[in-house]
């Protein structure tokens, strides 16, 4: 398959992304908040952007922030199952 265009998102305008929504039913608004300032989880997403695997986040966040294990978890089911829902799959166990 050849890619001959490429469409930048920038600021949700084709789709939307809450960084909030994999948490919904399953952390507190402030439990989210806190989880994403203690793993910078800005700079977090940006490393799950540029490709790194789904399971060196967990390990990651294992090693620095264990008490966000579950929090991260959340998020990394979530993905998957918007994966599957694409019918993308996943590179590197997770992602």
């Amino acid at each position: 398959m050849t890619v001959d265009t490429v469409v930048f998102d920038l600021g949700n305008v084709l789709v939307h992304w809450d960084p909030m929504l994999p948490f919904a039913g399953r952390l507190t608004d402030d439990e989210v908040r806190r989880f994403f300032a203690d793993v910078d989880f800005g700079a977090l997403n940006l490393r799950q952007d540029a490709g790194r695997p789904w399971a060196e986040a967990c390990a990651e966040v294992a090693r620095t922030h264990p008490q966000h294990v579950a929090a991260l978890t959340a998020v990394c089911r979530a993905v998957r199952g918007v994966a599957a829902r694409s019918g993308r799959g996943h590179r590197g166990g997770g992602r």
